[in-house]
C-alpha cells in the first residue's frame, strides 16, 4: 500500500489524518499511547491484571491494592503513586517482568490499536 493509498479500515476522515502525518516526512514520531494509539488505560489495565496473576506476593498485591484505592481517592497524587508503583516488581528479574508485560499487552492491548494509527505507525516503519 503506498502512502495515498486509502486503508480499507479507515474512514474518509482518519485516511486524511494519516495522509496528513505522512506528507510532513517526520524522521521521528512520538505517541503518549492511551487514548492516542489505542483505547483505555495500558497502565492501570496491567496493574490490576498483574495483581490477579500470582505474579507478585500477597503482602504486595494488598499493599497496592490499598495505595492505588487511596490513589483514585485523592488522598495520593499522581507523581507519589508512580513513584511507588516502580517499586512493585523489586526482586523481579526484568525478563519476568518483559514476559508478563508482553501477555497483557498481546491479550488485551492489541486489539484495542486504533486501526489508521495500527496503518500510520506500520507507514512510518
Amino acid at each position: 500500500m503506498d502512502s495515498t493509498s486509502v486503508s480499507r479500515t479507515s474512514t474518509p476522515k482518519a485516511a486524511d489524518f494519516v495522509a496528513s502525518v505522512l506528507r510532513l516526512q517526520s524522521r521521528i514520531a512520538g505517541f503518549d499511547c492511551d487514548g492516542t494509539l489505542w483505547a483505555g488505560d495500558a497502565g492501570e489495565g496491567f496493574f490490576d491484571w498483574e495483581l490477579k496473576q500470582g505474579l507478585l506476593s500477597d503482602e504486595i498485591v494488598a499493599w497496592a491494592r490499598s495505595r492505588y484505592a487511596d490513589y483514585k481517592s485523592g488522598k495520593v497524587d499522581e507523581e507519589a503513586m508512580c513513584g511507588e508503583m516502580v517499586t512493585m516488581h523489586r526482586g523481579m528479574r526484568e525478563d519476568q517482568v518483559q514476559h508478563a508485560s508482553d501477555q497483557y499487552f498481546d491479550r488485551h492491548m492489541s486489539s484495542q490499536i486504533f486501526p489508521e494509527m495500527r496503518d500510520l505507525v506500520h507507514r512510518l516503519r
